[in-house]
């Protein structure tokens, strides 16, 4: 992936920006005695949610409910035991490190000369996915139409045979960045109502790989059904959005979609469905970008899940296309807004998200209401 750069003024700036905000060092991880659907229900203010694991915001955390000193607690469920790990992982100076010392980190997304963007595909009705080319204007999903309130996540890891197996300590670093990614989102919500309550499928194949195609459905199709098969759903996206629908029934949230991460071959190394709704990810993004980067990249695709449209110049996007539910025009498109418009997850490998941002994913409005475009 050829990258882009800002100006010399712009990645000055960048250079001297403050620090991007250590989001697990203001979380805590306690254990409930039952799951709780529900913000209502919840003993405190939740950021994610994993069974009865439930990570907040520390000092409210501290507050009612010890915290989990350890996965190793007898009787955690999968998801449970690998919600705490990716918890603590994310504390690690480690993960820090690498989060900071990215080499992406403030270059702009673009495909540029090694990574050619994707065909639309699926007729010029149907929604295209995101490499990101999300369709102009597209409306999100009936299970995806708004980033407010509880949010089921399904995280589906599809380890394969040979160089496509995805080791232990990997499948611990994509759910510790999917998390961080989310903790991304929450606190970029003014409101701060987003709740992310998560399940987690690792998915072992003997399936060899094949041959990307310029298809994004025929080229995932093989390795996605036959994980899908293995959680007890049929195959197409049809049997995504089953999945989906089921899931936010079962977690009893107003809100869902669904992440797959692989090593398998695909058209592009990170893309959105917007009728699944689901998203995929490499697990290696290789083109320039690393696995300190799957945070930054799940959180940029899940918006578009939720309806926000790319801002990069090599996108093809313009200011008068409108977006999301409250049909807001994408005014921070670089290709028309003076200095390359402000630094934002949809253009820049930040974790931060402009205003625009903030409303073509259906954030619910801060207090006083949004601040005029």
């Amino acid at each position: 992936m050829a990258r882009q750069r800002f100006s010399v003024a712009q990645t000055a700036e960048a250079l001297f920006a403050p620090e991007e905000p250590d989001l697990a060092n203001a979380e805590a991880v306690i254990l409930l005695e039952t799951p709780a659907p529900g913000i209502a229900a919840a003993p405190t203010r939740a950021i994610h949610r994993y069974g009865r694991v439930v990570i907040a915001p520390g000092s409210a955390a501290r507050d009612n409910a010890p915290p989990v000193v350890s996965a190793g607690d007898a009787g955690l469920t999968l998801t449970e035991r690998m919600g705490v790990h990716a918890f603590w992982r994310r504390r690690s100076d480690a993960f820090r490190i690498a989060s900071q010392s990215r080499a992406g980190r403030f270059v702009a997304w673009g495909s540029g000369g090694r990574v050619a963007p994707a065909p639309p595909l699926g007729g010029a009705t149907a929604p295209q996915p995101s490499n990101g080319l999300s369709a102009a204007g597209a409306m999100p999903s009936p299970t995806s139409e708004r980033l407010q309130g509880e949010v089921a996540v399904g995280l589906i890891i599809v380890s394969g045979p040979g160089h496509l197996a995805i080791l232990p300590d990997e499948m611990d670093e994509i759910v510790a960045r999917m998390q961080e990614g989310c903790s991304i989102l929450q606190a970029a919500a003014p409101a701060g109502d987003v709740v992310f309550n998560h399940e987690i499928h690792p998915v072992y194949l003997s399936l060899p790989d094949a041959r990307a195609t310029q298809d994004h459905d025929a080229t995932e199709a093989p390795w996605r059904d036959a994980a899908l098969a293995q959680i007890g759903q049929r195959g197409g996206r049809a049997g995504v959005l089953a999945y989906v629908t089921d899931l936010r029934r079962r977690l009893g949230t107003r809100w869902a979609y669904c992440a797959f991460v692989t090593k398998y071959s695909l058209t592009h190394f990170a893309y959105a469905w917007m009728d699944g709704p689901h998203l995929v990810l490499a697990a290696e993004p290789g083109h320039g970008w690393s696995q300190a980067d799957l945070d930054v990249l799940f959180a940029h695709e899940t918006c578009h899940i939720f309806g926000a449209p790319d801002e990069y110049k090599s996108s093809g996007c313009n200011c008068g296309t409108t977006h999301g539910v409250y049909g807001h025009a994408n005014l921070n498109c670089q290709n028309c807004v003076p200095n390359g418009g402000e630094l934002c997850i949809m253009h820049t490998n930040v974790k931060r998200l402009c205003d625009h941002t903030k409303r073509h994913v259906g954030f619910s409005a801060p207090p006083g209401g949004w601040p005029s475009a």
